[in-house]
């Protein structure tokens, strides 16, 4: 399995999308620089596109979501490489049917996709440690990939976890916008540029 790096602005988004609403489940995709894929040993999640805290299985709101930000990668150079959720329940980090139908989807337009699970009991303002659980297909199934075989990274994982502990002291996942948000006011931006630009100040 190649090596995977998530940066900081990515993994900050998905633990904020998380902390907005700590009642519901949330989800959305993860962009990996498609320049580094072409040697196919990393995969580095450059960015995070949060989708749906509502309902995360509704196909209509879906097929809009993924097709703009599709177009949005190809402008980009990225690509969706993973999808995540955070289940509504604290103790659950289990994959359910909608996270294996949606990232069994990814991979039919990019066959190393992977499923990134967040811990919730680990979502808290200290963010001692990573958050995710990996998930990789593997003979048809979704298996989690432990600490010694997830081949996992936070990109300068101290500092990482420390910039994303400062957000949600500052209560910044107020200011985060999924496709929920933009869905019931356009002019509520899904790529978060106002929130990367926040993030961008951090480091």
């Amino acid at each position: 399995m190649a090596e995977i790096k998530v940066i900081f602005r990515a993994y900050a988004k998905m633990i904020l999308h998380a902390a907005k609403y700590p009642h519901c489940a949330v989800n959305g995709v993860l962009l990996a620089d498609k320049e580094k894929l072409k040697d196919g040993r990393c995969l580095v999640f450059v960015d995070c596109i949060p989708f749906f805290h509502q309902s995360l299985a509704l196909a209509p709101m879906l097929e809009v979501a993924l097709v703009q930000v599709d177009a949005y990668c190809q402008a980009n150079g990225l690509k969706i490489a993973a999808y995540y959720q955070a289940n509504e329940l604290l103790k659950d980090t289990e994959p359910n049917s909608v996270a294996v139908r949606i990232a069994d989807r990814l991979t039919d337009n990019f066959q190393d996709s992977c499923l990134f699970m967040i811990d919730n009991s680990k979502v808290t303002t200290g963010c001692e440690k990573c958050a995710l659980k990996l998930y990789a297909l593997q003979d048809g199934k979704w298996i989690h990939r432990g600490a010694q075989t997830s081949n996992l990274k936070l990109e300068n994982s101290e500092s990482t976890l420390k910039f994303t502990s400062d957000l949600l002291r500052s209560k910044a996942y107020q200011d985060l916008v999924d496709f929920d948000n933009h869905l019931e006011d356009i002019t509520r931006e899904w790529q978060n540029l106002d929130l990367n630009a926040q993030m961008e100040s951090f480091t």
